[in-house]
């Protein structure tokens, strides 16, 4: 390093290696904070969206009011910020934790994508395809240290789940119904 040569580092931690060495110690921080406000603060509303609307409302309280879906999504954000934040703590190395960030959207692309051209995808299938995609590529990333192979088997193993699951599982939605909202 005093040479002025950068260290030998693995492609992927180049970049992160750069931040780290040269530049002051407080760019290296204000980087890693504005990336993880920025991806984790989507995924936070995300998440608790998804729990207060499409879960509580849905499943545990049909009768829920819009005030009370917002009351629980605002105590979700906290509890899922606080999730993060453990996390974030935890000695467990930034370079990870970016290279992890992918993850959990890998197993929801081709059900997201094949929904916009194929009508007979059902949500179900491309939820549960998801979550196991995702069971199956954080082992292969944390448990076997494979990350290009866990993403491409999350994202296979999703896809088959959404595929057959749909076949057996039809949603039969109308979209027609959907012209009224056209604007």
């Amino acid at each position: 390093m005093k040479s002025g040569k950068m260290p030998d580092v693995p492609g992927s931690q180049a970049y992160a290696s750069l931040v780290g060495l040269y530049l002051p110690t407080w760019t290296g921080v204000l980087f890693i904070w504005l990336v993880m406000a920025a991806t984790v603060g989507s995924a936070v509303v995300a998440i608790a969206n998804i729990i207060g609307s499409d879960i509580y409302r849905a499943y545990i309280n049909k009768s829920a009011t819009d005030d009370q879906v917002k009351r629980l999504v605002r105590i979700m954000v906290v509890i899922v910020t606080l999730g993060v934040i453990v996390v974030a703590l935890t000695p467990m190395s930034i370079l990870m934790v970016l290279l992890f960030m992918p993850m959990y959207t890998a197993p929801f692309v081709f059900g997201f994508v094949s929904s916009q051209y194929w009508k007979w995808i059902s949500a179900w299938p491309i939820f549960v395809g998801g979550l196991v995609g995702f069971g199956v590529g954080t082992y292969m990333f944390l448990g076997m240290g494979m990350w290009g192979w866990a993403m491409i088997a999350a994202f296979v193993s999703a896809a088959i789940i959404t595929l057959v699951g749909s076949a057996m599982i039809k949603d039969n939605f109308d979209f027609s119904a959907l012209k009224a909202y056209k604007g």
